[in-house]
C-alpha cells in the first residue's frame, strides 16, 4: 500500500524538465547531496524549482544546509520567500533569520516581524505553532543580539540597560556584554542613560547575573546584596530582582530572608511610580519563604508557610499564583493534615492543574507507603475534580482499591470509582486497563456499538469510527492540514526525516490518515522512531476517533524477526518485549541516554559486557538492533528468573536495579503488585511500570489476541 501511495503521489507531480533534468533525476541528486547540477544555473533561475510544487525551494535549501552549503541554501530560501506562497515562504523566511551574516539575519527578522503582524500572521495563530526562537520574547532577544553585534547601540528604544533588564540573560547577551562596556562615554550616555541607570550599576548587576548563571552563587549574592541595600531601581525590575533573589536562595543564609522581607517596606520611588511594586513585593515574599523552606532543618522554617501565603496574596499573574501555591504544598508535605487543608483552600482557585501533578504525586506515594488510605480519600474529596485528569484517574482507582479509607462510605461504591477511572477523559491507559480488569469488562465494551478497542487522541475510549477500509491509500490533502501531500513526501524522498517531523510537530492539526501515510513512509525508510512520533501526532492533533490502522503505527513491530527469535529463545512474550523497547528508546537504535545507556533496550556498557560474557559473545555492537534486542531480552528474562518470575519486579529492576527493588520490596512490598507500584520511591520507575504495562496491553490486543485482563495477570502475577 505504501508503494502504491508513493507511486501515485510522485506520478501526480509535474513532469516538466528543470535545468535539463526530469523530476526523478533531480530528486535523486538532491538525495545524494550531489548539487553539481546547480553549477551552470544562475540565481535568477532558482525559483524554477517551484515548477515541482510549492515548498521545493525550502526542500532544496534544507538539503543544501545539511550538506554544509549555507550560502547557496540562503539563496534558495530567499527565492522561496520571494516567489513561493504562504506558508512555504514563511518557512523560508524563518530559516533566513537563523543563518548568514548578522546583517542578513537582522533583515530577515525585520521582514518576519512585519509579516507576522500582517494577515500572514494568522497562519501562526490558526494553524501553525510559532517556532520557539521566534516567539515574542525570543525575537526581541535575537534582534537585540544582532543589533549589539552590528554596533547599533542607539537603536534600543529605552537603552541597552533596559533591554537587558527585561529578559533572562541568553548566551549571546553574556558573550556580547564585554563589548558594550567598551563604549565611549558619549556612546554610553546615549545607549544606557534612557533608563536612568549609570554604567557602573549596569556593569555590576549584569556581572552578578552572569555569575549566577555560572552557579557562582556566593559571589553573585555578595554583589546583589550591596546593590539592593542602595535601593537602585534597576535592581527591582522583574528579571533582575528574580535573579538577585535566586542568588540569595543559593548563595546566602537564613538571615537573608529577613533582609529580603525588609526591602518590601522601602521600595525605590521609581519602582512605586512604575506600578511594578506588586511584582517586586511578590518576589521578595516568595523568595524569603523559599530561603526559610530550604533552611528548615536549622529551625528557621516556621514562618515559611506564612510568607508563602503572603506571596500568594501578592501574586499578580496566574503563573506566580500557581508557583507560590505549589511551593506551599511542597513545604507542607510533612504535615499531611495541613497539606489537605491547603488543597481544600487553594484547589478551587488554582489555574493550571497540571502544574501540581508532581506535588500531589509525592503526597499520594507517601500515603501508599504509610497505608494511610484515609488521606487518599480525603485528598480526592479536597480536590473536587480540580487535579489534572491523570491524577484524578489515579485517585479514583486507588480509592476503589482501598475503599477510600472510609471517606466515601455510603456515598460512592468501589465500582463507581473504577468506572470513573475507566471512563474518564484522561490519557492514562494504565489506570483504564486496570479498572477494566477489576470491572471484568473488555476495553471495547464501553464504546457504543460494542466496537472493539477504539482509543481517542487523549487515550480515552471513543465513540466508534466508520470502518477504516483502505483509507491509507488516499492521496488528497486532508482538511485542516496546511501543507500538500507532495511537499511532505518530498522530505522523505530527500532524506530530510527529522526536518519533516519538525514541520509536522508545529501543525496544530495532523489528520490520522495523513499521519498513517507519513508514518509508513518513514518506517519504510528505516526511521522507526520518527515514524512512531509522527503517528502519535495523528493521535494528539486530531479530535476524531482512530482505527486500529493508526494504533498499529503508534504501537508498531519493527525488527519483528529479531524480537520473535529472542522472545522465544528466552521465554518472554513478544508483547512485553515490544512494550519494553518502545518505552526505553522509542525504537531509535542509536540513542544514548544522559546516563550512558545505549540503543533500543538502553543497556549500560557494563551491563552489556556482563551479558556478553554470559552469552559468550565477543566483538558486539550495541547500536546493532539485533544484538541490542538479544541482550535486552536476555537481561529482562534473567531478572525475572532471579525474582521468581515476577515480571513487574523484573521491569522495575531493569529500570532501577535489582538491589533497589529488593530493598523497596522489603520496606513497602507486603501489598498487592499494583499498590507496590504506587509505593515505589522513584517517580521515573513508577511511570516506567505504568508505561510498559499499558503498552504491553495494547500490543497484546493488536497482535496477540490478548485481553487487558490477560496482560495484567501476566505482569502482576
Amino acid at each position: 500500500m505504501l508503494v502504491i501511495f508513493l507511486i501515485t503521489l510522485l506520478s501526480s507531480c509535474t513532469s516538466s524538465h528543470i535545468w535539463g533534468m526530469d523530476r526523478a533525476t533531480l530528486m535523486q541528486a538532491i538525495t545524494r547531496r550531489d548539487f553539481s547540477f546547480l553549477e551552470p544555473v544562475s540565481s535568477r533561475q532558482y525559483p524554477n524549482i517551484l515548477k515541482l510544487g510549492n515548498g521545493y525551494c525550502y526542500i532544496l535549501g534544507l538539503s543544501l544546509l545539511e550538506a554544509g552549503n549555507t550560502e547557496l541554501a540562503r539563496s534558495f530560501f530567499s527565492a522561496g520567500f520571494t516567489h513561493d506562497v504562504p506558508p512555504y515562504n514563511l518557512l523560508c523566511l524563518e530559516e533566513l533569520s537563523r543563518i548568514g551574516t548578522a546583517e542578513q539575519r537582522y533583515a530577515a527578522l525585520e521582514a518576519w516581524q512585519q509579516l507576522a503582524e500582517s494577515s500572514f500572521g494568522t497562519l501562526y495563530t490558526d494553524g501553525f505553532f510559532l517556532p520557539p526562537d521566534l516567539a515574542d520574547d525570543s525575537i526581541g532577544t535575537a534582534r537585540g543580539e544582532i543589533l549589539l553585534a552590528l554596533g547599533k547601540y542607539t537603536e534600543f528604544p529605552d537603552g541597552i540597560a533596559d533591554w537587558y533588564a527585561e529578559r533572562q540573560l541568553s548566551e549571546g547577551m553574556t558573550r556580547l556584554f564585554p563589548e558594550i562596556l567598551q563604549l565611549s562615554s558619549a556612546e554610553a550616555g546615549t545607549a544606557l542613560s534612557k533608563y536612568g541607570v549609570d554604567v557602573p550599576v549596569f556593569d555590576r548587576t549584569t556581572r552578578a547575573r552572569i555569575d549566577l548563571g555560572k552557579r557562582q552563587y556566593q559571589a553573585s549574592w555578595a554583589v546583589f546584596r550591596e546593590l539592593l541595600e542602595n535601593r537602585s531601581a534597576y535592581l527591582f525590575t522583574r528579571f533582575v530582582l528574580s535573579d538577585a533573589c535566586k542568588a540569595a536562595l543559593y548563595g546566602g543564609t537564613a538571615v537573608d530572608a529577613d533582609f529580603l522581607r525588609s526591602l518590601s517596606d522601602s521600595l525605590p520611588a521609581q519602582t512605586l511610580a512604575s506600578g511594578s511594586d506588586g511584582t517586586a513585593r511578590f518576589l521578595l515574599s516568595f523568595y524569603s519563604a523559599r530561603i526559610l523552606h530550604k533552611n528548615r532543618s536549622a529551625g528557621t522554617g516556621d514562618l515559611a508557610d506564612v510568607l508563602y501565603g503572603e506571596a500568594i496574596s501578592r501574586a499578580e499573574s496566574e503563573k506566580d499564583y500557581d508557583t507560590a501555591v505549589w511551593y506551599l504544598l511542597d513545604y507542607l508535605q510533612t504535615d499531611r493534615s495541613a497539606f489537605l487543608q491547603a488543597v481544600g483552600v487553594y484547589a478551587p482557585l488554582w489555574h493550571d492543574a497540571s502544574w501540581y501533578s508532581d506535588v500531589l504525586d509525592a503526597f499520594i506515594v507517601r500515603g501508599v507507603q504509610l497505608r494511610d488510605w484515609k488521606s487518599l480519600g480525603m485528598l480526592k474529596l479536597a480536590l473536587s475534580g480540580r487535579a489534572d485528569p491523570s491524577t484524578e484517574a489515579r485517585l479514583s482507582y486507588l480509592c476503589a482499591r482501598t475503599g477510600g479509607g472510609g471517606v466515601f462510605e455510603g456515598k460512592k461504591s468501589d465500582r463507581d470509582f473504577y468506572m470513573e477511572a475507566f471512563e474518564g477523559d484522561h490519557d492514562s491507559l494504565y489506570y483504564r486497563f486496570l479498572s477494566a480488569n477489576e470491572l471484568g469488562m473488555p476495553i471495547g465494551s464501553y464504546a457504543p456499538g460494542n466496537r472493539e478497542h477504539v482509543v481517542e487522541a487523549s487515550g480515552a475510549v471513543s465513540t466508534p469510527a466508520a470502518d477504516a477500509g483502505d483509507d491509507t491509500a488516499a492521496d488528497t490533502d486532508d482538511a485542516g492540514d496546511l501543507f500538500t501531500e507532495d511537499f511532505l513526501a518530498a522530505f522523505v524522498e530527500a532524506g530530510l526525516y527529522r526536518q519533516l517531523y519538525s514541520v509536522l510537530a508545529r501543525c496544530k492539526t495532523v489528520s490520522p490518515e495523513r499521519a498513517i501515510r507519513l508514518s509508513e513512509a518513514l518506517a519504510h525508510a528505516g526511521q522507526h522512531e520518527l515514524a512512531l512520533r509522527t503517528a502519535v501526532l495523528g493521535l494528539r492533533r486530531s479530535d476524531g476517533p482512530v482505527t486500529d490502522a493508526l494504533l498499529k503505527q503508534v504501537y508498531p513491530r519493527p525488527w519483528l524477526d529479531a524480537v520473535s527469535a529472542s522472545a522465544t529463545h528466552f521465554g518472554l512474550g513478544e508483547d512485553v518485549v515490544y512494550a519494553l523497547l518502545r518505552s526505553e528508546s522509542f525504537f531509535r537504535p542509536d540513542v544514548v541516554s544522559s546516563a550512558g545507556a545505549i540503543g533500543l533496550s538502553q543497556l549500560m556498557p557494563a551491563t552489556a559486557g556482563d551479558i556478553a560474557r554470559k552469552l559468550k559473545t565477543t566483538g558486539y555492537d550495541l547500536n546493532d538492533p539485533g544484538t541490542n534486542i538479544t541482550f535486552g531480552v536476555y537481561y529482562l528474562a534473567e531478572l525475572a528468573g532471579r525474582l521468581d518470575g515476577n515480571m513487574l519486579e523484573a521491569l522495575f529492576s531493569y529500570n532501577a536495579g535489582i538491589t533497589r527493588v529488593r530493598s523497596w520490596k522489603k520496606t513497602f512490598g507486603n501489598v498487592y503488585p499494583d499498590l507496590f507500584l504506587e509505593s515505589v520511591p522513584y517517580s521515573e520507575t513508577r511511570e516506567y511500570g505504568r508505561k510498559v504495562l499499558a503498552a504491553a496491553a495494547v500490543y497484546g490486543y493488536l497482535y496477540y489476541q490478548k485481553s487487558a485482563e490477560q496482560t495484567v495477570r501476566e505482569i502482576f502475577r
